[in-house]
């Protein structure tokens, strides 16, 4: 999309992800209230159930690609690359590659075939490719506790408790405490109230389910 400088949209609230890159302009991110600088270059994730906030800066065109994003493992690829819902934002130096990629996908989209659907598909795990070639990191070699609080955002509705977490990672409960106060500035169960109660408000408000449903 492309807006004159000042632009401003939300906040809102989505349940999937989007991953979104800053081609010109620059402008600040509001993701869960803390505020993150955009520049030419950045990509930014918006999480499910965050709520969200951006604002361009006045005098600049704002100009930006995104696409949305969803699967189980999404989570678990962009924690690998250091992106969370306390850090959503990287910086990127290979602006060609990520525009020229953007393009593509959208080129593929709106045919509706599965030709189409299976390629622009394809062409966003390159997105995540690029960006974790370019932060050097693969994501089978990052560490456990670096995974548990993408894994509670892909799961919350199950028992993610610390000690079913702590089983399931075989962490201690000290350990992934410290894991979730250093990723969300929050303990466990604060940060899984939250994002269950933003879901039940999006379900509320975007949906004809009841209270008694949700």
């Amino acid at each position: 999309g492309s807006y004159e400088g000042g632009h401003s949209f939300g906040p809102y609230i989505r349940n999937h992800y989007m991953i979104c890159y800053v081609e010109s302009g620059s402008g600040t991110l509001y993701c869960d209230d803390p505020a993150h600088r955009l520049e030419v270059g950045s990509v930014y994730v918006l999480f499910p159930d965050s709520k969200v906030l951006y604002k361009s800066d006045c005098g600049k065109k704002w100009e930006i690609s995104w696409i949305g994003a969803s699967g189980s493992k999404i989570g678990a690829y962009l924690a690998a690359m250091g992106i969370t819902r306390a850090h959503p934002v990287a910086k990127t130096r290979n602006y060609a590659d990520f525009k020229r990629t953007f393009r593509k996908i959208y080129a593929a989209t709106g045919g509706g075939t599965a030709k189409e659907e299976l390629l622009a598909t394809s062409l966003s795990y390159k997105l995540l490719a690029l960006l974790a070639e370019e932060k050097n990191v693969a994501a089978k070699k990052r560490g456990k506790d670096e995974l548990v609080v993408e894994y509670v955002n892909n799961h919350y509705e199950q028992d993610v408790s610390v000690g079913a977490l702590s089983q399931k990672f075989g962490l201690s409960r000290n350990t992934i405490t410290r894991v979730f106060k250093r990723e969300t500035g929050e303990t466990p169960s604060e940060y899984v109230a939250k994002i269950r109660l933003a879901r039940a408000c999006f379900l509320l408000k975007n949906t004809s389910y009841s209270i008694a449903d949700i």
